[in-house]
């Protein structure tokens, strides 16, 4: 559990230092949190909380960072489908209520969600997140960031 967070607290604000240091001034810092952060398990009582508070460690930094320019958000990915949840994917009405769970209905693939997943800052200085349309992990749009 210190890993998932206090591992993010620690590299959110080596950031933030070198953001608000630098010439000029700024920034983008993205936390990757998770749905389960919104919504929790009975079997993952060491995870969820873990990703609730990068949830919330974002939120705050966002308040606190933002007369720096320094713009905090977080991501929430749905379910990937790994050998983790494989049990519990073989499961017809688990598999459902995880699917359930995200906007397209549908689980991502380790390949697709993390490959797929690209960063770009443009001429404005503004950072949008581009998927692929096969990638289930999110939907993300330059009007979030």
């Amino acid at each position: 559990m210190s890993i998932n967070l206090e591992g993010a607290f620690f590299a959110v604000q080596a950031a933030a230092r070198q953001m608000k240091e630098q010439s000029p001034q700024g920034g983008s810092i993205i936390g990757v949190s998770s749905i389960s952060a919104l919504v929790g398990g009975a079997g993952q009582t060491h995870y969820t909380p873990t990703k609730a508070g990068i949830l919330s460690l974002m939120q705050s930094c966002a308040c606190a960072l933002g007369p720096y320019n320094i713009r905090c958000n977080a991501l929430l990915p749905g379910t990937i489908r790994t050998q983790l949840n494989d049990e519990d994917l073989a499961e017809p009405k688990k598999k459902e209520y995880m699917e359930g769970r995200i906007p397209l209905r549908r689980l991502g693939q380790p390949h697709v969600s993390i490959l797929k997943l690209i960063i770009t800052q443009f001429a404005d200085g503004f950072f949008r997140i581009l998927l692929d349309p096969q990638c289930s992990l999110l939907q993300a749009s330059h009007h979030m960031l």
